[in-house]
């Protein structure tokens, strides 16, 4: 399977259902089932196995899902080919995120 590059803070949100982009009455949430949000500062390459208690699962859903049968398995590779900038983690705020933020899209 092709993967898609990740830099940085990423989220998944698993839904079920079908396509209710063209309905007004549906809160597209309802069909929300868990979501997991995480880094790649902080996840190594290779097999990262969540289990129901590490998903922020929604609540109405939590008690039909068995917690010993299942898991969301993510393959994590190191990209390679990228050449790796050196760059220290900063804490913008306010204008500085703004404005640093705007440098970053426009490289």
């Amino acid at each position: 399977e092709n993967g898609f590059e990740l830099d940085g803070g990423f989220s998944i949100l698993c839904s079920f259902g079908d396509d209710y982009d063209n309905t007004d009455d549906v809160d597209a949430s309802w069909w929300v089932l868990f979501r997991y949000a995480d880094s790649t500062w902080f996840l190594s390459p290779g097999l990262v196995t969540l289990k129901k208690h590490e998903l922020d699962m929604r609540k109405q859903y939590e008690h039909g899902i068995d917690e010993e049968q299942f898991s969301l398995d993510l393959v994590m590779h190191e990209n390679t080919a990228k050449k790796r900038r050196n760059s220290a983690r900063m804490d913008y705020t306010d204008n500085n995120a703004v404005r640093q933020g705007l440098v970053e899209i426009t490289k």
